[in-house]
């Protein structure tokens, strides 16, 4: 196994690889993206859920890592899954504007994979967050992006192992698509 997938499967709410393996939209590099239902799940997995809102360092969450409207809300798996699915539209938009200038930089787009991770990670630190990143992915340096994304792993000053978790699996599958992509222009080479 590559180190990448070492890492990752190190994690406790492991991301499975082979889901996005077996979707054949997943090498489409163009157009507006939407997290995949892998992606869903994936992020689903690692936010687990909360009926009752409790503090999550800067805000109230509950549901599915969504922000609670207050203190001690309590919500069921429908609204949280609403809430899930409304939020994931800023997600999306603002990591399908770093794809679109990527594309214009570099003239490659993201895997499905890639995308995934990338909103998987904004949806956690949230928009205003890695710009380093959101650089690195823009300029096409895909072997610079996972090691800038293992750099965001503390929250209230503190290093959480949850979050080297999380991010090593992020890293992984943004490695995964990067793969993907490579192997598919040297088959059509």
């Amino acid at each position: 196994a590559r180190e990448w997938q070492r890492q990752a499967v190190a994690g406790k709410a492991q991301i499975d690889f082979s889901a996005w393996a077996n979707d054949k939209n997943s090498l489409n590099t163009t157009g507006s993206k939407t997290l995949s239902e892998q992606g869903i799940q994936a992020l689903k997995r690692v936010e687990g859920f909360s009926a009752r809102s409790y503090s999550d360092y800067s805000q109230h969450t509950n549901g599915y890592g969504t922000k609670a409207k207050y203190a001690g809300e309590t919500i069921d798996p429908q609204t949280a899954e609403l809430r899930l699915k409304d939020d994931l539209k800023h997600r999306e938009a603002f990591i399908n504007r770093v794809a679109e200038a990527r594309l214009e930089k570099t003239g490659k787009g993201l895997s499905q994979a890639q995308f995934d991770s990338l909103t998987m990670m904004v949806f956690n630190l949230g928009l205003g967050q890695a710009h380093e990143v959101h650089q690195a992915v823009i300029d096409g340096k895909d072997e610079l992006v996972p090691k800038l994304m293992n750099k965001y792993v503390h929250a209230g000053g503190k290093v959480l192992p949850g979050l080297i978790s999380r991010r090593q699996q992020e890293a992984g599958l943004y490695n995964y698509g990067a793969e993907q992509l490579s192997e598919a222009e040297t088959a059509t080479s």
